[in-house]
């Protein structure tokens, strides 16, 4: 099913439901890193479902799908520091690096340079969310992490999606007033020879 913004509303919707299901996973035995993996897993989700609302995304959607089930079951049968490496390396191959490719597309290097730009302000605006932790903080202390922070947190998940839409939203909007502004030079200054942008 494709919309307006140019992706797939069931591609989308489809992977942040398992998102949010491996996310709360995470708060299942075995505990620590394993944990940790989980949700790794989950957040490069909810940023693969945000790109795909805007692109056609059948081959990045497949084989995050797929690596990520993978990391998923290895943090249960084998939740060693080399799967925890892997879903590192998943988060920064699909994830971030899947949103740069986003915004490339959008608006080439100006797209990525925004996508930095609102990234950044996004992440100035600190948001108490403790509520939502997956588990007591007691736990989490004891697993190395951080109850501030932790990214075993349902309402930080939700978040990290609507941010990376609200990035690639911004994009687009910037792409399309600028595509508006030069239509309208180009109807003001005929010499211009872009008639036909």
């Amino acid at each position: 099913m494709r919309w307006a913004l140019g992706g797939s509303i069931l591609k989308s919707s489809s992977l942040f439901s398992l998102g949010l299901l491996f996310l709360f996973s995470a708060s299942l035995p075995p505990l620590g890193p394993a944990q940790l993996i989980r949700a790794s897993v989950a957040y490069t989700f909810s940023i693969v479902s945000a790109v795909c609302l805007f692109m056609t995304c059948r081959r990045y959607f497949h084989t995050a799908l797929a690596f990520g089930a993978v990391l998923w079951a290895l943090s249960f049968a084998y939740p060693h520091f080399f799967v925890a490496f892997l879903s590192i390396l998943f988060v920064l191959g699909w994830a971030w690096l899947g949103l740069l490719w986003a915004s490339w597309r959008l608006w080439r290097v100006k797209g990525v340079i925004a996508a930095f730009v609102v990234q950044y302000a996004i992440n100035l605006i600190y948001l108490p969310l403790e509520f939502a932790n997956l588990l007591p903080n007691w736990a989490l202390v004891a697993i190395g992490d951080n109850p501030h922070t932790t990214f075993l947190n349902w309402a930080r998940y939700l978040l990290t999606y609507l941010s990376a839409v609200a990035t690639l939203q911004t994009i687009r909007t910037l792409e399309r007033l600028g595509q508006s502004r030069r239509g309208g030079d180009c109807r003001r200054n005929t010499h211009l020879g872009c008639l036909n942008p």
